[in-house]
């Protein structure tokens, strides 16, 4: 083991080691999660503060959308998804997709891969 006596040598050993740590740091920022973080923007209507816009993109686990049924009467059939309207949905290469309302599995059914990006409007 090296005993390090002058002040010199020490400051720039500890200014290496820094830079080695802060470098470190980034590159598992950088390269860890390669996965999308999830997205939404809200827009609320001028007009009408009962009118919600939604964007979000996510990655999806199975090619299918719910909502959880929390709160809503039972007499509504669709629960949740009966006061939305779905503009559009996208993969992650802004590619549109088909999606059709399942009302067997209380489901949107996507055709697209599991463990995908989609982007909905």
């Amino acid at each position: 083991m090296t005993i390090i006596k002058d002040k010199a040598s020490l400051k720039s050993n500890q200014k290496r080691i820094s830079l080695i740590v802060i470098l470190c740091i980034l590159w598992n920022f950088s390269f860890s999660n390669t996965n999308a973080i999830p997205r939404y923007t809200i827009k609320f209507s001028a007009s009408d503060l009962r009118l919600v816009s939604v964007e979000a993109s996510f990655i999806i686990d199975e090619p299918n959308l719910e909502m959880n049924p929390w709160g809503i009467p039972p007499a509504i059939d669709k629960g949740w998804a009966e006061f939305l309207k779905i503009k559009s949905i996208k993969n992650g290469e802004n590619e549109e997709i088909s999606y059709v309302w399942n009302s067997d599995s209380q489901k949107w059914d996507l055709n697209i891969a599991p463990n995908s990006l989609i982007k909905i409007r």
